[in-house]
């Protein structure tokens, strides 16, 4: 099974990937962020952009089984209101397909 995580390098996010990369059943992590890992693990794939605007323009290399957005931020840490609002509208770009033209349902934290 492929699981493909965004927001992978905060606390939530760093802690996730390291669980399915340790998972039997997780074949392939692909890890979606602005900055590296650091990781060396035969499993993950990572994926830097500098912008979330960028994802519909990835679509091909960050498909999955699994989805998990981990994204978490400010207006002061994204840099502006329009930064911000980004990372949040990541979740529904991927449901209404404009990243995954294939479907899918992604539950983020703050839909809980």
């Amino acid at each position: 099974m492929i699981a493909t995580l965004i927001g992978s390098t905060g606390l939530t996010g760093s802690f996730l990937v390291r669980q399915l990369l340790a998972d039997a059943a997780i074949t392939t992590v692909i890890s979606v962020s602005r900055k590296s890992l650091s990781l060396s693990n035969a499993k993950l794939t990572e994926i830097l952009v500098s912008d979330l605007a960028e994802l519909p323009s990835n679509a091909s290399t960050i498909r999955g089984n699994i989805y998990f957005s981990c994204l978490g931020t400010t207006i002061k840490t994204a840099g502006s209101k329009e930064n911000f609002e980004t990372e949040h509208d990541v979740g529904r770009m991927l449901t209404e397909g404009k990243a995954a033209p294939w479907g899918v349902h992604v539950i983020q934290a703050k839909d809980i």
